[in-house]
């Protein structure tokens, strides 16, 4: 009995650190597997404590085991046909973004931690990522810190790849990293907290809104512009003082208005003294570069259709890449067209089995239709339909962020599954 009872307090210190791990773009700090570490402690918590018959076994479960099974078997598909390395790759990637949301809902829906402690801690790991790329932009952009120096930080303490380049039309640096996407998942909930103050919310949308800036991703202007609707339109209806909503939005238009000003013919500048946001936007949904990328996509569609069309009922296995295009030598059977990368590593079937199988899972997991705010319903509904639409165009689908946005959702679900109202729109 102590050793349960002292399983379920070291629960609570465990987990926090885990959740806070989720700001680090990596699973490694300063060349340590810091959050593998911690995953495997609390997997192991859990096994004893499955033992000592504190975790009610649910039918979901079965449907867990069974993805599982079929992933294992198109494990050994893919070392068969020759993608050794990149399937042991692959298959760690599934397992750990299977593991980690299947561990957070162990924790969270058998009230092992503290949901609201949990949920407090996200809101930490969203200002933490967004004031920490917005601190490191400004240090480069100051001159305070070197791109080199930089990459070193990102490259070497955090074991980060990350995309770094000037943005035309703005002083600004774009920097990209792969766990970016969870940075507006979290603000999408902090927004339409009824617990959350107003001046929060706008320091949040603000901070938000430059972070979008920096990252300078299409998908990502198209996905906080979709939120921000979102919040505005909901919280302008049942708010009691529409003034605050309308301060909310021109404060983001202000904060555009003043990079404009501020960067017309500014330092760094490319537009020959023309610089501004507008010219920014257009440049990155029409310039050379844009369109190399779109080509890029279209080449990688061309190959990966050929490679399906070899196999299209199993296909060549977990880890399988087309050896005449490699878009990283880090994870060679990663592709922007990650769904056509899936169907050619698994095939139709193992595509329904493993894939689909694994989105009903966290769907159920999620239990949207237990969430009591409805407001809440269609947020978390908002963040799937985006996590979905994004293997179209970048990958991430079954990767580590994915499992960070999941696991986030899980612990919001569960913050307001039979809590009621809470309040009002601040």
């Amino acid at each position: 009995m102590r050793g349960a009872v002292f399983i379920k307090s070291a629960f609570n210190a465990l987990f926090y650190v885990f959740v806070f791990t989720m700001c680090l773009p990596s699973k490694d700090l300063f060349g340590l597997p810091v959050r593998t570490i911690l995953f495997l402690l609390m997997a192991a918590s859990i096994v004893y404590l499955w033992f000592k018959h504190q975790i009610k076994f649910e039918k979901i479960y079965w449907l867990v085991l069974f993805v599982l099974f079929c992933t294992g078997i198109w494990f050994v598909i893919g070392f068969m046909n020759g993608f050794r390395g990149e399937a042991v790759q692959q298959f760690t990637t599934i397992l750990f973004l299977i593991s980690t949301v299947m561990i957070v809902y162990f924790l969270v829906a058998n009230r092992l931690v503290n949901q609201e402690m949990a949920r407090r801690t996200l809101y930490i790991v969203m200002f933490v990522m967004i004031l920490g790329k917005i601190i490191v932009e400004l240090f480069v952009v100051g001159h305070l810190l070197s791109l080199q120096s930089f990459r070193f930080l990102y490259g070497s303490l955090l074991g980060a790849n990350n995309i770094t380049l000037s943005v035309p039309g703005l002083n600004l640096f774009r920097i990209n990293s792969a766990n970016d996407s969870l940075v507006l998942a979290l603000l999408s909930f902090y927004l339409i907290d009824k617990r959350v103050g107003f001046y929060s919310k706008l320091f949040a949308a603000l901070a938000g809104t430059y972070f979008v800036l920096i990252v300078y991703s299409r998908v990502f202007f198209a996905q906080y512009a979709g939120l921000m609707f979102i919040v505005l339109a909901v919280a302008f209806f049942k708010s009691r003082s529409k003034k605050k909503i309308l301060l909310i939005a021109s404060s983001v238009l202000i904060m555009l208005a003043i990079f404009q000003t501020f960067n017309s013919g500014g330092v760094g500048s490319s537009t020959g003294g023309h610089s501004s946001v507008a010219s920014a936007f257009n440049n990155r949904f029409n310039s050379a570069g844009t369109k190399i990328s779109d080509n890029t996509r279209t080449e990688q569609s061309a190959y990966l259709l050929r490679d399906i069309k070899k196999n299209p009922i199993f296909g060549m296995g977990i880890g399988a890449y087309d050896k005449q295009l490699i878009r990283s030598q880090t994870n060679k059977y990663s592709y922007e067209k990650e769904y056509y990368a899936l169907l050619m590593q698994l095939g139709i079937v193992g595509f329904i089995l493993i894939i689909i199988g694994t989105v009903l899972v966290f769907v159920k997991l999620i239990s949207i239709r237990k969430v009591s705010d409805r407001m809440v319903q269609v947020m978390i509904l908002f963040n799937l339909a985006i996590w979905l639409i994004k293997p179209l165009y970048n990958p991430g689908l079954m990767s580590s962020t994915s499992a960070s946005i999941i696991a986030s959702i899980i612990i919001v679900s569960f913050c307001y599954q039979g809590a009621g109202k809470i309040g009002e729109y601040s």
